[in-house]
């Protein structure tokens, strides 16, 4: 690179179709998944859309980064999500200009949830704090009719769920639709517990991840009573929830692997959850299974999540005293 001159400068919304192309030459999502990532319109006042690496005009680096004002402690807060970063392999040594020009804005909080191995412990040596945020997927199922429990109503209706919850949470739903995240609201006596799913993949098959809850307490009480509806609603009885917020793991379940990773003075890692991410726009073309598809799917995929659960069974019977055989 003799006649390299590589800067650093921010990304603006005329930068969006070539900083698309830059991305999917380095991963697998579709063009239209980055154009989405990069559409987000949850933060108005917005500085910028990430930052790129150019030499001599040419993009070679790239940091996406979304916006969104959040409420926390009561204050509202700026957080920035870091979407997705990439940088040729030239330029590697450049990368960590578009990480400390993202992190030093006046923001109250940065973090990502899809960081890989390595780049999760750059962000590490940076300052970053990581604690887990495997999420468990079960299906939602119970005695629905049991005392408390059937005094508990669900609400799909939008105009219904925005005349129960607060002004600041119908935002979060407004955010959130264009992007196909479902909305629903637990009602119990007095109690109102707002619900933002969105259907999401796995290699277990497809299922309802709970991005966000507004009662958590409510919310583990009233895992039975959701099944049926989601069921017959939604045609997905299965829940993918962080396993932090779960009071009880289910017995029937399988595990997903996450780690985020933040930094921040004033917001604690427990207090980031599933909104406004890059994974909303990512799966917001992710189409609803008809009934049958839906059990079709299940008997396809038992095998493979039957032998995952027997492991999962195996390794917690396992125990120090115990042991692994011998293999001499």
């Amino acid at each position: 690179m003799p006649n390299s001159n590589v800067v650093v400068r921010e990304a603006c919304k005329d930068d969006t179709e070539n900083i698309v192309l830059f991305f999917c030459k380095h991963f697998t999502e579709s063009a239209e998944v980055f154009r989405n990532i990069l559409g987000t319109k949850w933060c108005e006042d917005a500085p910028n859309m990430g930052f790129v690496l150019e030499d001599n005009s040419k993009i070679v680096g790239v940091y996406a980064g979304i916006y969104s004002w959040r409420l926390a402690d009561g204050k509202r807060k700026l957080f920035l999500n870091l979407a997705a970063w990439a940088v040729d392999e030239m330029y590697r040594r450049h990368s960590l200009k578009l990480l400390t020009s993202l992190v030093s804005q006046d923001i109250d909080v940065a973090f990502t949830i899809s960081a890989s191995g390595h780049a999760g412990k750059i962000l590490i040596r940076r300052g970053f704090s990581v604690f887990d945020t495997g999420t468990h997927l079960f299906p939602a199922i119970g005695i629905p009719f049991s005392f408390p429990l059937r005094k508990v109503r669900l609400h799909f209706s939008i105009s219904r769920i925005e005349s129960l919850v607060t002004e600041q949470e119908r935002i979060l739903i407004r955010d959130h639709l264009p992007y196909k995240c479902i909305p629903l609201a637990l009602e119990y006596k007095s109690e109102i517990c707002l619900i933002i799913l969105q259907r999401r993949p796995s290699k277990f098959g497809r299922y309802l991840a709970v991005l966000y809850a507004s009662d958590w307490k409510l919310f583990n009480q009233s895992i039975p009573v959701l099944g049926p509806s989601l069921l017959f609603r939604l045609c997905n009885p299965v829940l993918g929830v962080e396993t932090r917020f779960l009071h009880k793991i289910p017995v029937l379940g399988v595990q997903l692997s996450r780690k985020t990773y933040s930094k921040s003075e004033s917001i604690k890692p427990t207090d980031i959850d599933g909104l406004y991410t890059e994974y909303v726009p990512q799966y917001s073309s992710l189409q609803r299974l008809r009934f049958h598809q839906t059990i079709a799917r299940v008997i396809i995929r038992f095998p493979k999540i039957a032998t995952t659960y027997l492991k999962y069974l195996l390794k917690k019977s396992v125990t120090p005293h115990q042991g692994a055989p011998d293999k001499r």
